[in-house]
Formats: structure tokens, C-alpha cells, sequence
């Protein structure tokens, strides 16, 4: 409700009045990209020395070099919205609504996963049915992001990265305390 106030136009729920401070976009991309699924996965993965999953950032590092040098002069000009526009003024509408259409399958299943993985955590810490804790975290995110729009999205974010951060922290501090050796010996 914070954030939604004072929203006068698409422009202001869409983009937030193109007054996001940089530093807090920074710490929305990082946490977008740290989710439950990077938590709760990627440490068993490395464990057994699988290390196929640092394709990923090594191709966000790929493609953020593109869009800054490609799409940020263009949003910062105000000609473009989004990347889907950059494609139909590029590439026509057919391969917007191609790459739209991969897109939104793409996320959908990969944010049905994150739901997922987040009701598990819910669900233990609490003690929840897992069907309660999907339609808990599932209202919470959809009614934030209906009323804040972007700026509540990415504050939001910000905010999750502290809070992934601190538990981090606190995971390997009880880690430390519970290895035997330490983490040194582990």
C-alpha cells in the first residue's frame, strides 16, 4: 500500500516513475535471481562437485553486457517499455510474440517451482497443510504486486535480499557451531 500511493499513470505502476534508486535495482536483481530454489538446491548440487549450474550467471553476466549496451540507452531515452518492444521495432511482431510466448511458459514454470519450494518452507516452519501455504504465499505476492505495482516489486525484493543474506549468516554460524572441526573440517 506504501509503495502504491502517489501512482498516477501506467507509467508510474509499470515503471515506477522511472525513480527506482540503481542501488536498490541492484539488490531486486540479485534477490530475483537468489530464490528459494538457489537455497534450497544449488548447495547439494556443488556438494557433489556438479558445477553445470554456473552457466547461468555466466550467461547473465552475456546478457547483461547486451541489454546495457543495447536496450538501457533506448529505456533511458523513454522510446521503449520493455524488451518485447525493442524485439517489434527490431525483429517485427511475430518474434515478440514468439519470445512473449516462451517467456510466460518459461516463468510460469519456473515461478510455480519457487512457490512450490517457498509453501515447503512454510509448511515445516509452521506446521502448515502444503495447499495452505501455496495460496498464502501466493496471495501475499499477488496482492503486493496488484496494489504497489514495480516499486513495491522491487523494494519488496531489496528487502528479501537482506533478509536472505542474514540467514546465510545465521546458517553458517550454527554450521560452524554444529560440524564437528568446524566448518574447517567439513
Amino acid at each position: 500500500l506504501w509503495m502504491g500511493r502517489g501512482q498516477r499513470s501506467a507509467q508510474d505502476y509499470l515503471l515506477g516513475g522511472r525513480d527506482l534508486p540503481w542501488g536498490v535495482l541492484l539488490l531486486s536483481i540479485v534477490a530475483t535471481e537468489t530464490s528459494t530454489v538457489t537455497f534450497l538446491s544449488l548447495p547439494g548440487v556443488a556438494y557433489f562437485g556438479d558445477l553445470r549450474f554456473l552457466q547461468l550467471p555466466l550467461g547473465y553476466i552475456v546478457g547483461r553486457a547486451i541489454a546495457a549496451t543495447v536496450m538501457v540507452p533506448q529505456y533511458f531515452r523513454g522510446e521503449l517499455f520493455t524488451a518485447y518492444d525493442v524485439l517489434r521495432v527490431r525483429s517485427g511482431p511475430h518474434v515478440r510474440t514468439l519470445a512473449s510466448a516462451i517467456f510466460l511458459v518459461t516463468r510460469t514454470v519456473a515461478d510455480g517451482l519457487r512457490l512450490f519450494l517457498t509453501a515447503i518452507v512454510l509448511q515445516v516452519m509452521f506446521g502448515w497443510e502444503l495447499s495452505s501455504a501455496v495460496i498464502a504465499v501466493g496471495a501475499a505476492t499477488v496482492a503486493y504486486t496488484v496494489i504497489g505495482g514495480i516499486k513495491a516489486v522491487v523494494w519488496t525484493d531489496a528487502i528479501q535480499f537482506f533478509v536472505y543474506m542474514a540467514g546465510a549468516a545465521i546458517a553458517f554460524f550454527v554450521m560452524h557451531d554444529k560440524l564437528d572441526g568446524g566448518l574447517g573440517a567439513a
